[in-house]
């Protein structure tokens, strides 16, 4: 009996035996630092020992709360680097409306590249003993974002032998160049701004491989980084992608109930809502006054963290506000940045409109009296708004918001705005506003969406925790699921 008892112990040990892992993020934007919070957290809650490696880039990590873990940073925010984010963040403002074109992408892609490098360098030389002290922590496993080459190096550099790849979007065209995956462009629409749906014409079938083409731009980022360590630590270090390509498994924070059917392979694992709260809570003032105010329902319109207001131009904040106005049943919550003062100061002229910097995006979702959602389409508010179970207009502004928007168009529980319309009226907007808080259509698709993630088999930390036990009790290595489309690759 004694034995079987000891037995037992040993045996609860090993189930519950916690590894020690370095999550790595980089402060280029507030999603992407939530999306590592959230993954650190939920490691420690499967009862890991995690520490958050924090490269500034753009932002300080100190800006905001977005993490219970401890957090080492290095580098320090680049000027060049916050000057280009503010540049960003005004030209997607201004030209979301007026049109953007494909060569944004390559940009994008090329300044983005240049701006990593930097940081990555500034931490090379002036965080040495950071650096060091981190290799002496001999850490079982890290955790790399896929547009972050810094973090897989330095995973090399401090001795780290398993490498998980975290995708916070999509699959970006870059990464399943080099780890394998099928990118089959004539029905899976890129991750970039060009915003085709997955049945395309043949002229949208030609922008979306040229697009996909400008997306590999990424690479510059991942080759460069591998020549900035080649020039610190030698010749003979490691090609970055190769130091990716080994990863046993791949976690996408995703949901595939929110995208675009499409080939993927087995050591892919899709993790979308992960340490995403999806559960009621009580909404504080003054939300709990305003979300009641209308007499038919309340709307909620927030274009995410990367806008900021003052920055769109006033002819069309003045039609996005008149066109709530033809909606005196319904009330209005609107969050517009603090420096925006002359869509704050138009705002307080319409009675069924509430100005406001900062709101509980996720507990006004769940409110009953929500009854449209109008989005930039960032993935962790689509993601939040699909559990919420809420239809919504979107008015995608970057990046892979236009995908988002377009895989929730496709399904039925939200449309695209045409953002050109704003410039000149408001009546494209009244439309869609009439149209769908008037069609119960939208409202089912949305409801069903919600039922489709919460009646899941498996929930996100589920899959998330069990696979990562799984890998790291079979040596951090799995062969086994290496495509040999890899060894095609560069």
């Amino acid at each position: 009996m004694k034995l079987l008892v000891f037995l037992f112990i040993v045996d609860l040990i090993n189930v519950s035996h916690g590894y020690k892992f370095l999550m790595y993020a980089t402060t280029n934007s507030r999603s992407h630092m939530i999306a590592s919070g959230r993954l650190a957290d939920t490691l420690a809650e499967g009862g890991h020992n995690v520490t958050v490696l924090v490269l500034e880039h753009s932002l300080s990590s100190t800006d905001f709360k977005f993490t219970n873990q401890p957090i080492i940073t290095i580098g320090r925010v680049n000027k060049t680097n916050t000057e280009t984010f503010d540049n960003r963040k005004k030209i997607s403002a201004d030209y979301a409306f007026r049109g953007t074109s494909i060569m944004n992408t390559l940009h994008a892609t090329t300044r983005w590249s240049e701006s990593l490098i930097t940081s990555c360098e500034t931490a090379l030389v002036e965080n040495q003993q950071e650096i060091q002290m981190l290799k002496e922590e001999k850490f079982d496993a890290i955790l790399v974002g896929q547009l972050f080459p810094c973090g897989s190096a330095l995973s090399h550099i401090l001795g780290i032998k398993i490498h998980f790849l975290i995708n916070s979007c999509t699959f970006m065209d870059h990464v399943a160049s080099f780890v394998g995956l099928p990118l089959p462009l004539g029905y899976v629409p890129t991750g970039g701004d060009l915003g085709v749906p997955d049945t395309m014409s043949f002229t949208e079938r030609i922008a979306n491989e040229v697009e996909s083409w400008m997306l590999t731009g990424y690479l510059g980022s991942f080759h460069g980084t591998t020549k900035l360590f080649r020039k610190y630590y030698g010749r003979e270090f490691p090609d970055v992608t190769k130091i990716i390509q080994q990863s046993p498994l791949i976690f996408t924070m995703i949901d595939e109930i929110i995208d675009f059917p499409r080939p993927t392979f087995n050591k892919n694992i899709n993790v979308g809502g992960l340490g995403m709260s999806t559960s009621s809570k009580a909404l504080s003032e003054p939300f709990k006054t305003e979300i009641k105010k209308g007499k038919n329902g309340t709307v909620f319109f927030s274009l995410g963290s990367n806008v900021d207001t003052s920055f769109i131009s006033y002819s069309i904040k003045k039609n996005l506000l008149d066109a709530f106005s033809e909606f005196p049943d319904y009330h209005f919550i609107v969050k517009l940045d603090k420096g925006d003062t002359e869509g704050i100061g138009y705002a307080r002229q319409i009675r069924n409109v509430y100005i406001t910097h900062w709101a509980p995006q996720n507990e006004l979702l769940q409110e009953p009296e929500l009854k449209l959602f109008i989005t930039h389409g960032g993935y962790n508010s689509i993601l939040e708004v699909g559990y919420a179970g809420k239809p919504c207009l979107l008015i995608p502004m970057m990046f892979d918001q236009h995908r988002n928007g377009k895989v929730v168009e496709r399904n039925g529980w939200g449309r695209i705005l045409n953002r050109k319309s704003l410039l000149e009226t408001k009546d494209g907007l009244v439309k869609d506003l009439r149209e769908m808080l008037n069609n119960e259509n939208y409202t089912r698709a949305a409801k069903r969406v919600r039922n489709l993630l919460k009646s899941k088999p498996f929930s996100p930390k589920e899959l998330f925790l069990k696979n990562i036990q799984f890998v790291m009790e079979n040596d951090g290595i799995l062969p086994e699921l290496q495509p040999a489309s890899s060894l095609l690759c560069h």
